[in-house]
């Protein structure tokens, strides 16, 4: 944004410069020089081609935002704000409303109607009529309400001259593949359907173009979830949003770091782990695009006859781990950096194994089984059943030779 901002304001020189003559002059409120309160927002750019500032305060209001520009000449200049009233869809009312301040170096200090109080599309909306000196004036965006009034530009104008109008930035391109269900908007609605769909092997595409998702629910905006979520007719289908939502919260607003952002995007990583070695595609991109080796296991099941449920499968867990690190030199991998993620069944074979490597599983083989079978780190994903060994006193079985 560092940069953004300077190169906006190097723009802000050469339209003053340029338009001179005409006595006007345009002004970005992103390239305000101290934002305040006031966030810059890129939610609008497909729409405006710029990003803009928004008062996020709860219904408090933000610290104002202030830059200083050059009048090009004395006169009487009609004052325009590129601006829209967000809530006129729903209500008659205004909650983002804010004033534009001005205050010259040989002028009394000059303060507009409140603005944003008009239409739901982006327009300019009159400010009213400052009488100006050339040269510098401090401009000065003062939130009135704290609930998200929005800003793009000013636009200074003398001799019947009206604002310039906005390009619409970006293209569309077509996607080729063809979709069973695509859902437009990363909200909490939008996440539950997508995932929910996802899982049920319905090809979906989910739309967002914010960073984060989860909509109000995010640290962008912050607030929090209420509601019930095991309601009738089919109750269960609150545990997608128990799985994403965050493990503190409520109806007030909290610091960014408790919205959890994170636990949207790890539920879209493994949305259908548990159907098997396809499922696990999303994982091993993630986390190779992390610069990760990921090695995917196959374990035999069922086990055969007379043997503990798990036994084949830690069996083949161990194995796997001392091939892993007996070849990971040859691969340029570090063979004391090893971990183990699985989920359901994968998930209990997962605590296992970073929990019992001084047991054998099974009888060597060959030299390849003095091989340490240790690992650095474990995650378990909603294992189908936890261990019971150390429940009521400590581990008595070896567990793993770093304490994992």
């Amino acid at each position: 944004m560092k940069t953004k901002a300077k190169m906006a304001a190097a723009g802000l020189a050469l339209l003053a410069g340029a338009w001179a003559r005409a006595a006007t002059l345009h002004v970005e409120a992103e390239s305000f020089a101290t934002l305040g309160g006031w966030t810059v927002e890129t939610q609008s750019i497909r729409q405006e081609g710029s990003s803009y500032l928004m008062a996020h305060g709860y219904g408090v209001p933000v610290a104002d935002a202030e830059t200083t520009v050059q009048i090009p000449s004395d006169g009487t200049y009609a004052v325009w704000a590129r601006t829209r009233n967000w809530n006129a869809p729903w209500t008659g009312g205004a909650a983002g409303r804010f004033q534009l301040v001005l205050r010259g170096t040989e002028t009394p200090a000059w303060t507009s109607a409140e603005l944003g109080t008009e239409g739901a599309d982006w327009h300019w909306q009159r400010a009213g009529e400052a009488t100006l000196k050339a040269g510098t004036c401090r401009v000065v965006l003062h939130d009135r309400t704290g609930f998200n009034g929005r800003c793009d530009a000013l636009f200074f104008a003398s001799a019947g001259e009206r604002p310039p109008a906005r390009t619409p930035a970006g293209t569309v391109r077509d996607d080729p593949k063809e979709w069973g269900l695509v859902v437009v908007g990363g909200g909490f609605a939008g996440c539950c359907t997508a995932l929910a769909a996802a899982r049920e092997g319905v090809p979906t595409l989910l739309l967002q173009d914010r960073e984060v998702l989860g909509g109000c629910n995010s640290s962008e905006v912050r607030v929090g979830l209420g509601g019930r979520i095991h309601a009738g007719p089919y109750p269960k289908l609150g545990e997608v949003v128990a799985e994403i939502q965050p493990l503190f919260g409520g109806g007030r607003p909290l610091d960014k770091r408790f919205y959890e952002d994170d636990r949207k995007d790890t539920a879209f990583l493994i949305p259908t782990l548990w159907r098997g070695v396809a499922g696990v595609a999303p994982v091993r991109r993630y986390l190779n695009a992390k610069g990760m080796a990921v090695v995917t296991m196959k374990y035999r099941t069922p086990r055969p006859a007379g043997l503990p449920k798990h036994q084949t499968a830690w069996e083949d867990l161990q194995r796997a781990i001392r091939i892993v690190r007996a070849k990971a030199p040859s691969k340029g991998l570090d063979p004391d950096r090893i971990g183990i993620m699985g989920s359901s069944a994968g998930g209990h074979l997962t605590l296992m194994g970073a929990t019992s490597s001084r047991m054998r599983a099974y009888a060597p083989i060959d030299a390849l089984d003095d091989v340490p079978c240790k690992v650095q780190w474990a995650i378990a994903i909603y294992p189908a059943y936890a261990l019971t060994d150390g429940l009521d006193c400590h581990n008595t079985t070896g567990g793993n030779d770093d304490s994992a």
